[in-house]
Order: structure tokens, then C-alpha cells, then sequence
């Protein structure tokens, strides 16, 4: 497997591992991504020797146009930082340790930016267990909570470079 910038041939395989985990993530379309891509700082894939998409992760820093509400959060508490938007993983290739390869790069790319810190969210309300224990082995920590209506509550996380 190899890892590389998101392009726009990997879109298509993007927008599905997205739908697949819309519950815990954010629904997003073309032109979203699109945009979103436009604005992120980092933005990665992991490639299969057959060219797939398996997981990808999308980051930003601060000082974007981004509109969500909990990027804003991020932003009006922090200064300098890298934001992660969205990281998902396609079915077939949970357990293979692609989420962590993807964090690891974007540890190096934070580091090497000079920041101090990395922001994510993770749903409490559903309860996305995986993902909470995933962000505490990197060291993450709750630092606040956001309720986004419709049954959804956000753990909001940061963690110290």
C-alpha cells in the first residue's frame, strides 16, 4: 500500500468510503470535496497495489474560509493548529492499521509545520468507541463538548506536539 495526496481520480472511491461512514462523519458531495480539498493544508490517501482508495484523512489549518461548526470551535480557542476534518477507512481494509499510518503522517506534517497542536472531534452521541480509543492511543484529550442537534454530540480533542 502507498500513501499520496488525494487527486481528483481518487474523488469517486473518497465520496464512498464517506457515505459508507456518514454517520460519523459529515455527508459530502463533489463540489464539497472539492472545496474541502482546495482548503486542507494535508490531505492523504492510502493507495492499494491496485490503485484503490482504502482509508484517507483530510486536514486543515487555521485562518480557512471552512465553514463547519466544529472547525469554528477549533478556531476561536486555538492559534496555530492542524484540524482533522475527516478520516475514514473502507470496510475491507479496517484492522490494517491504515488509520494510524495516516496519523503518523500527519504528526510529521504538523511537526514540521511548526505547530503545537492537532484538533479533531469524536461522536460521544452515537458513541464512535473505536474512534475514541484510536485518538487516546495518539494522545488526544477532551478539552470540550459540542451537542450538534439531531442526537449528536461531539467529544472536541486536542493534542500537544
Amino acid at each position: 500500500m502507498t500513501l499520496t495526496e488525494i487527486a481528483p481520480v481518487h474523488s469517486p472511491e473518497i465520496l464512498k468510503i464517506n457515505r459508507d461512514n456518514v454517520e460519523m462523519l459529515s455527508p459530502l458531495d463533489e463540489q464539497g470535496l472539492a472545496a474541502l480539498l482546495d482548503m486542507a493544508a494535508f490531505h492523504r490517501a492510502v493507495l492499494t497495489d491496485d490503485g484503490t482508495v482504502a482509508a484517507f484523512l483530510i486536514a486543515l489549518r487555521e485562518g480557512t474560509a471552512y465553514q463547519s461548526v466544529n472547525y469554528r470551535w477549533f478556531s476561536s480557542r486555538l492559534g496555530h493548529f492542524l484540524y482533522i476534518d475527516r478520516i475514514a477507512v473502507a470496510e475491507a481494509f479496517r484492522g490494517a492499521a491504515l488509520a494510524t499510518r495516516l496519523y503518523e503522517e500527519a504528526l510529521a506534517f504538523a511537526r514540521q509545520s511548526g505547530l503545537s497542536v492537532m484538533a479533531a472531534e469524536i461522536n460521544v452521541e452515537p458513541e464512535n468507541i473505536p474512534s475514541l480509543t484510536f485518538h487516546k492511543k495518539f494522545g488526544f484529550s477532551e478539552v470540550g463538548r459540542q451537542s450538534l442537534g439531531g442526537g449528536k454530540t461531539v467529544s472536541m480533542q486536542t493534542r500537544a506536539l
